[in-house]
Order: structure tokens, then C-alpha cells, then sequence
């Protein structure tokens, strides 16, 4: 009865292993879809956006600006400032991050990160980032609290 026991469990383990074996192939070979994707013209340039799901997947939010076939700049937003001026990255630094109200007005990107970082510091921060059709401007956030 006990060989017979293990003979069970070692055939319930091997499966196990095949089962999550084939579910992680399956899984690498999904396309992954952004949560947000939008792209605007701007003169004779367009500037792309795409954000994926921060939990699953990416959390930087990834901007380009391109030119017919010709990427001009492009870049993944992913370094940010505290409320005391120091940096911290979103791939690395939270334990939690959700990025919100992407949108582009007057040639400017902007969008609202809602952040904690280790050590149970959380705060929003509200982002701007200026363009034209050939640049991207330099990323400037405001640091306000949560809302009670």
C-alpha cells in the first residue's frame, strides 16, 4: 500500500509539472495588448502611446514620436521624484503603481500616477510632458496626496 501510494503521487506530481509546463508555454506565446493605446499628429510627426497593464506586464507607459517610417525620439517613463526630490523607478522601487487619464491636450502629454512606494509611502503624482513634431520635452510631475 505505501509503494502503491507513492507510485500515485509521483504520477500527480510528473502531471502537475507537464500541466504547469504547458501553461507557461501557453502564456509566452500570447501577444500581449496594451491597456491604453492612443497617437495623435503633430504637424508632420505623430506621437504614439501605449501603457500596459502595470501589474501583468510593463508599468512604464512608452512614448514615441515618429516621422512617416522614422522613429525621431522615443522613450519608457519610468523614473519619477518623491515629494522630497528623490528619484525612484516604477519597475523596480513600488509596491504599487497605476497609471491614469493618459491623454494629449495642446501638445502636451498628459497623465496622473498613482504610486506607493516601498515602505508604505503613497502619493499622486500629476505628470505633463511637452512635444512638437520633432522632440519630446522633458517630463514634469506635481506631487499631491491621496484623497481621503
Amino acid at each position: 500500500m505505501n509503494q502503491f501510494s507513492r507510485a500515485i503521487g509521483l504520477k500527480l506530481l510528473l502531471a502537475s509539472a507537464v500541466f504547469i509546463a504547458l501553461g507557461c508555454q501557453a502564456q509566452e506565446s500570447e501577444v500581449v495588448k496594451p491597456k491604453l493605446a492612443f497617437d495623435v499628429e503633430v504637424g508632420k510627426s505623430r506621437l504614439h502611446y501605449l501603457q500596459y497593464n502595470a501589474e501583468l506586464y510593463y508599468p512604464c507607459p512608452k512614448i514615441s514620436l515618429t516621422r512617416g517610417d522614422k522613429v525621431l525620439e522615443q522613450r519608457d517613463l519610468c523614473t519619477y521624484q518623491d515629494r522630497f526630490g528623490n528619484s525612484f523607478d516604477i519597475r523596480n522601487d513600488i509596491s504599487f503603481v497605476e497609471i491614469d487619464d493618459a491623454k494629449v491636450e495642446n501638445n502636451k502629454l498628459a497623465f496622473t500616477v498613482d504610486v506607493s512606494l516601498k515602505g508604505a509611502t503613497a502619493f499622486l503624482l500629476k505628470c505633463t510632458l511637452p512635444f512638437d513634431e520633432n522632440k519630446l520635452g522633458e517630463q514634469h510631475c506635481t506631487v499631491e496626496d491621496l484623497p481621503n
